[in-house]
């Protein structure tokens, strides 16, 4: 038999429920960014630009971080490595199509689409890279788009020679 979840208790105030939403189901206690009286609290991402670093801090490739996300297992390292690094030149070509059509909104989707790749396999630089594409994206700014653009090419060949010497 399968339980079911409990349903949310309505005398919890929203700030003091977890992050599933029901007060007391041992989620982890969000309160700070829930409280809506304050309005929401800036979040601030380690590693984005601006954050605590400068882009040039920024590391091309976080292999420690990735190696432990696989729990120190190599060849799952390296296999997954071999599948980003195929994948990803389609991604960026995809990429560069759209800024040509000028679809602001589907170039914004596939930059989330690289920097969510990125994220997972640690390309911390080419990640931080499409997070400010995508939101250029989402804008419509094609201005931005078109300045940053170019930057995609030698940040993925940085990613990419860093990866293969992480192997």
């Amino acid at each position: 038999m399968v339980a079911a979840t409990p349903p949310p208790e309505p005398s919890a105030p929203p700030e003091r429920r977890s992050v599933t939403g029901f007060a007391g189901s041992g989620g982890l206690d969000r309160s700070e960014s829930l409280d809506s009286s304050e309005g929401p609290k800036p979040v601030t991402d380690r590693r984005s630009p601006g954050a605590t670093e400068s882009p040039a801090e920024i590391p091309i490739f976080d292999r420690a971080g990735l190696l432990e996300r696989v729990m120190n297992d190599t060849g799952m390292l390296r296999v997954l490595i071999a599948g980003f690094l195929a994948d990803l030149p389609g991604d960026i070509r995809q990429l560069q199509a759209f800024a040509a059509a000028g679809e602001a909104r589907k170039f914004g989707e596939q930059a989330h689409k690289i920097k969510s790749g990125c994220a997972g396999m640690g390309g911390e630089a080419l990640r931080a890279l499409a997070e400010v594409l995508e939101q250029a994206g989402k804008a419509g700014d094609l201005a931005t788009i078109a300045a940053r653009l170019p930057e995609v090419d030698a940040q993925v060949a940085a990613l990419q020679e860093a990866m293969k010497d992480g192997l």
